[in-house]
């Protein structure tokens, strides 16, 4: 499964990470996920990625270690695998043990 579409402004809130918002071409269910950003033929990255039930046709898509803008890029998300609550607790976790 994969998401493509072009990045669009959101919210711009400080208080999370930066995500990029992407107005799927081909929505996919509402859930979190995690897959492999691209941008053109250059590979950005692990992305973690949700869809949310208040806006099912955009996906938000952080970046692992990106710095940068991509504001009006188009960007795709392949390889995508739907997490479970189990898969999500399980990374919060690890994050908060390391």
């Amino acid at each position: 499964m994969e998401i493509t579409g072009p990045v669009i402004e959101g919210q711009g809130f400080e208080h999370k990470p930066p995500t990029a918002n992407v107005v799927m071409q081909k929505p996919i269910p509402v859930g979190v996920y995690i897959g492999q950003s691209r941008l053109g033929d250059d590979d950005l990255g692990k992305s973690a990625v949700w869809v949310l039930p208040h806006q099912p046709h955009v996906a938000e898509v952080y970046v692992s270690k990106f710095k940068g803008d991509l504001y009006g890029s188009y960007l795709t998300v392949k390889n995508l695998m739907e997490l479970n609550r189990e898969d999500l607790v399980g990374l919060y976790d690890k994050a908060l043990n390391e």
